[in-house]
């Protein structure tokens, strides 16, 4: 298959989106640049194609945002394939039913923030949607900073978009 990866790069472009905070302790900028590349060479390989969000995509994903920062464990539910896993900050796999415990668990509040440096590609039934943020909320009581780098990779599937893994990369304050 052939195809060009949309993969935009801007520093001006910005979209708000809201995420879970998964636990960070570790990692590389470079890592996170090589496994953002690698996933723009991968959807090219799939016959990724420079055309904007497909409507579908662009709903399923600020629905996303918004249940990450309502905690909302019905539509967290809906919009996460079963076979879902986080690569968390630290380097360890969550599965769909604890990203959704911890997400929606009424002691964790998220403020919204701004997605710097988008990198979107999207190809037939798949897409990557990733970026740079830094976040603020608290935790069963205790403030929350963190910085880092994120990749959601979607699937499309009898009609609908889910996430089906998400991979987190902590970045310097």
């Amino acid at each position: 298959m052939t195809g060009a990866c949309r993969c935009r790069i801007t520093g001006t472009h910005l979209r708000t989106v809201y995420l879970r905070f998964a636990k960070f302790e570790s990692g590389a900028e470079m890592i996170a640049k090589g496994v953002l590349a690698s996933l723009c060479l991968f959807a090219t390989a799939l016959g990724a194609t420079p055309s904007a969000l497909p409507p579908d995509l662009a709903k399923a994903a600020a629905a996303y945002d918004k249940a990450q920062i309502e905690g909302d464990r019905a539509e967290l539910n809906r919009l996460l394939a079963d076979d879902y896993h986080l690569v968390n900050g630290s380097g360890e796999i969550e599965t769909k039913l604890q990203f959704v415990a911890e997400s929606s668990d009424p002691a964790f509040k998220l403020e919204p923030f701004t997605v710097q440096s988008p990198i979107e590609a999207v190809w037939g039934d798949g897409a990557v949607l990733a970026g740079e943020v830094r976040i603020k909320g608290t935790d069963h009581g205790k403030t929350f900073q963190a910085h880092f780098r994120f990749a959601d990779i979607w699937r499309k599937s009898h009609g609908k978009w889910q996430v089906v893994f998400t991979e987190v990369t902590r970045l310097p304050p």
